[in-house]
């Protein structure tokens, strides 16, 4: 309740002095009191008028942003979106301000801290007189520059961070939302320290004079990419497997990632390595493997530069003596520094065939396809072995230290006429042969066959021409003047070639082919030859007839 006492005294006759708080505001005449609140008592020559009401007790004062404004008898609500009424049943004065006022730009004469003209794409700033000022948009190409003043200007090498990190476990991103990346430039730097477990770096350094990338995790030394070919593997081998040690792929872990094991020259099973290991690999667990490229970081000091390095009989070993038959050999490095931290070129040739014969106790040549299969054997000429079997055959060669000869094209010697050349096998020895005489039939003398004349004498044989002519294959004539002819005669006649016949292409193939029959005896003087050619051959053939 607000209490207002206005003292009235009484000064002179017919007067009335009005005083405020003690304070004499005038002299009247007459003095009223009327209104609801208004209470007028009179005491002596003072008459003492009382006011109440005007709302609650709190709010005497009326205040600005927490100042006291000069007390007065009205207040007054002027500006758009205020509204003031009288409310008669709460004994108030009700105002309601709808604050904000009108739609407006922020930069416009609405508020007097700003400047400039706004436009699509502007971006607001507080300037140095605290108003707010507007920084045109940028180009396309034009990084913002923060600052006091910021500012718009083209990408520089020098607005990069040395280092970029960047992590994201919640969003998957897809083109929506990744820019197109056209390129990106690494400034050569020294190779930085390993980073922390589960982190890889990305950087460009000096190789010999040439600028590579390379990457580094946390290896002790970085993988140099476009040169170095790792893979990670699996080791379940029941024991560590040592850091600079030859390593072949042995199966599938359950995760699907390679298992390995020691390399093992002396093991077809354990061959061949695919490469060697980057650090030690304990058992059931996983680790790198350089399959090609620069190994770093690992002691070469048993070995000198440009050593030429193989997969040893020695598990997980290696030897510069390239290993000798029956192990394997494989060429797996070469020594590029020898140094308890030396480095070693990883080329791996896989199981090379450039050592003498094979540990497999059988050797396929051919495709399975039917034709012939050659073997050919080479000096300064070569030499063919060729099969064309229509049905599985096994040869078997004896256990003798022999030479195999024949006729030209066949076993690979020479034919002379006329000569007859073969091979007989006896007791498992193989028979020489020797040149046969005219008129001389094979017989056989100690281990060789040699030519022989007939048991009956010097003069038991006859030489008989037959002429084939060309109507057919086919030849007879009788040989009379043999009075050596019995009955019972054995009489083997041999066709042969003296060098007279000349009107074939290849005399011995068709000698070799003719058939011929001795019938016909007549005691003490002769016989009847009968021959066939199934080749149609024509022309005079000499046969050397003997017997007893």
């Amino acid at each position: 309740m607000i209490s207002a006492v206005l003292m009235v005294f009484l000064s002179q006759a017919g007067r009335v002095t009005v005083r405020d708080e003690g304070a004499t505001i005038g002299t009247v005449t007459a003095f009223n009191c009327s209104g609801a609140g208004i209470t007028c008592t009179v005491t002596g020559n003072q008459a003492t008028v009382s006011v109440s009401g005007g709302g609650a007790a709190n709010y005497q004062t009326v205040q600005d942003e927490g100042s006291n404004l000069t007390q007065r008898a009205t207040i007054n609500f002027t500006g758009a979106g205020v509204s003031c009424a009288d409310n008669g049943g709460s004994s108030r004065t009700d105002c309601t301000i709808a604050g904000g006022g009108t739609t407006h730009d922020i930069i416009s004469a609405t508020h007097t801290d700003t400047t400039g003209t706004p436009a699509q794409g502007d971006i607001l700033y507080r300037n140095g007189s605290s108003q707010w000022t507007r920084l045109a948009a940028g180009s396309s190409t034009q990084l913002l520059h923060s600052g006091t003043t910021p500012s718009w200007s083209s990408a520089a090498k020098a607005d990069l961070p040395s280092t970029i990190a960047y992590e994201d476990e919640a969003n998957t991103y897809g083109a929506t939302n990744i820019q197109k990346l056209t390129r990106l430039q690494f400034q050569e730097q020294s190779d930085p320290s390993a980073p922390p477990a589960s982190t890889g770096e990305l950087y460009s350094a000096d190789r010999f004079g040439r600028t590579v990338l390379r990457f580094k995790n946390q290896l002790s030394f970085p993988l140099q990419l476009a040169q170095d070919r790792v893979v990670v593997v699996r080791n379940q081998t029941g024991t560590t497997i040592p850091i600079f040690s030859t390593v072949y792929e042995s199966g599938t872990g359950g995760s699907g990632e390679p298992l390995v094991a020691l390399g093992d020259a002396d093991l077809d099973s354990a061959m061949p390595v695919i490469g060697i290991t980057m650090e030690a690999i304990a058992n059931n667990a996983n680790g790198f493997v350089m399959i090609e490229g620069v190994l770093q970081g690992v002691n070469t000091t048993g070995f000198s530069v440009g050593d030429i390095i193989y997969v040893s009989q020695t598990p997980g070993a290696f030897t510069t003596t390239p290993p000798s038959h029956p192990a394997l050999r494989q060429r797996i490095a070469r020594i590029l520094t020898s140094a308890s931290s030396g480095t070693a070129l990883v080329t791996s040739f896989g199981v090379r065939g450039d050592h003498l014969g094979t540990n497999q106790n059988q050797w396929l040549v051919g495709d399975a396809a039917a034709g012939s299969k050659d073997i050919v054997f080479k000096n300064t000429n070569s030499l063919t072995l060729r099969a064309s079997p229509t049905a599985t055959r096994t040869v078997t060669l004896p256990d003798s230290t022999v030479s195999l000869a024949g006729v030209a094209g066949q076993l690979g010697g020479t034919a002379e006429s006329p000569d007859v050349r073969g091979v007989r096998e006896s007791g498992g020895t193989l028979l020489t042969m020797g040149a046969v005489s005219d008129g001389q039939y094979l017989q056989r003398s100690g281990t060789s066959l040699i030519g022989g004349t007939p048991a009956g004498g010097a003069g038991n044989y006859a030489e008989v021409t037959l002429t084939f002519n060309a109507s057919g294959g086919a030849a007879s004539t009788v040989v009379t003047g043999q009075s050596w002819v019995g009955a019972t005669s054995k009489i083997l006649c041999t066709p042969f070639n003296d060098g007279s016949v000349s009107n074939n292409t290849d005399e011995v193939y068709q000698l070799a082919l003719i058939s011929h029959v001795v019938s016909t005896r007549v005691v003490g003087t002769g016989f009847t030859l009968s021959a066939f050619s199934p080749t149609g051959i024509s022309g005079d053939f000499k046969f050397h007839c003997t017997g007893g």
